[in-house]
């Protein structure tokens, strides 16, 4: 078990490596739901959106594998879910990317940037347990 300095010492690393990252994936998704609502696409065609979806999964991946090591259970709670999602629209393609399922990555990430400005505020995660995200997560895995 990770003692209470290690633990701060990697939050820290992971708050400092995450914010970019995080921005730059809620932009690559943003424009991902604005091309599959839209009959006409502007991205830069598949190879860009294959770099879009890339760095989404990274995003997810980077969160959902280091949420449980430093202790954030409400990030965790909805990233485990979220990757797994990413995972299976974005790598298995196993289920279909498509608006809503960006729309509910989308939540999660609004979800995660609640977490992260409450361990920057006050040191800690905040109370809510973003219940609505990891139950429509939950719901669009199992369908």
């Amino acid at each position: 078990m990770r003692d209470s300095a290690e633990l701060a010492g990697g939050l820290r690393r992971f708050m400092g490596d995450i914010g970019a990252r995080f921005d730059a994936a809620e932009d690559e998704l943003l424009i991902l739901e604005e091309d599959l609502a839209s009959t006409y696409s502007n991205s830069g065609g598949p190879a860009e959106n294959d770099l879009r979806t890339d760095r989404v999964r990274e995003v997810f991946e980077l969160i959902a594998r280091e949420a449980p090591e430093l202790g954030l259970e409400r990030l965790n709670k909805v990233f485990a879910p979220g990757a797994q999602l990413v995972q299976r629209c974005m790598r298995d393609g196993d289920l279909q990317l498509d608006s809503p399922k960006v729309g509910v990555m989308l939540l999660a990430l609004d979800a995660a940037r609640d977490v992260l400005e409450s361990l920057e505020s006050t040191g800690k995660e905040p109370d809510e347990d973003f219940a609505e995200v990891v139950q429509r997560l939950h719901q669009i895995l199992e369908a």
